[in-house]
């Protein structure tokens, strides 16, 4: 099987959990929230999920050897792709269901990244995350520690913050970004309590407050 769609084939399957699971003829949240959309020119995957105010970028380099423009699909095509063997089956389509239309702006939001971070396993906070049972869990990050719930972590910061800040973040949140990252090393990055985000490899995953996600 051809190298680009075995690539095609993951980096869907990574990005799903982030598309609505409802049928192009739901009318269920706004209509970009049930795409994946293809930034060709970027070389970048990108689905809006509905929880939140969720964000998950996938780097693509290859998706220009599919087209040569930026297309959008529903979930069910980008799912139809994953079952394609060749460029061809993968080039028809995209040829007969893809599409242009309006998308959010997402790279504001990428750029919003990145005041501080650290470093976590994957696999132990996902074990750890899917124990609780609370819809929340605090991260509490302070000059020299990293606190989830009141408990000291080990995980390293990069970057330390000057005063003491917390959040109040949703485990689904997490869990979801958690379960689309395929290494055993992320970091956890935040620029305000607005924006927080998971960052690992060729993956960017972002929540993003309801009020702050749309441009001015």
């Amino acid at each position: 099987m051809d190298k680009v769609i075995l690539k095609l084939k993951k980096d869907i399957k990574r990005i799903l959990p982030m598309v609505v699971k409802h049928t192009k003829s739901n009318d269920y949240k706004s209509d970009y929230h049930k795409q994946v959309y293809f930034n060709v020119v970027d070389g970048e995957m990108v689905a809006i999920g509905d929880i939140d105010q969720s964000l998950a970028v996938i780097t693509a380099p290859y998706l220009k050897e599919l087209s040569k423009d930026n297309f959008q699909l529903w979930r069910e095509d980008a799912v139809a792709l994953t079952k394609t063997k060749t460029i061809e089956e993968a080039k028809e389509i995209i040829a007969k269901h893809g599409f242009t239309g309006e998308y959010r702006n997402y790279k504001y939001v990428i750029e919003g990244l990145g005041k501080y971070r650290f470093t976590f396993d994957v696999k132990e906070s996902l074990e750890k995350l899917l124990q609780t049972t609370d819809e929340t869990f605090k991260l509490t990050i302070a000059k020299d520690v990293v606190k989830i719930n009141g408990h000291i972590t080990k995980y390293k910061l990069l970057e330390y913050p000057e005063t003491t800040v917390e959040f109040t973040i949703s485990n689904k949140l997490i869990t979801t970004g958690l379960k689309m990252i395929d290494t055993e090393k992320a970091n956890f990055v935040f620029g305000n309590t607005y924006v927080i985000g998971l960052i690992a490899d060729s993956f960017i995953y972002a929540t993003v407050a309801k009020e702050r996600y749309y441009p001015d």
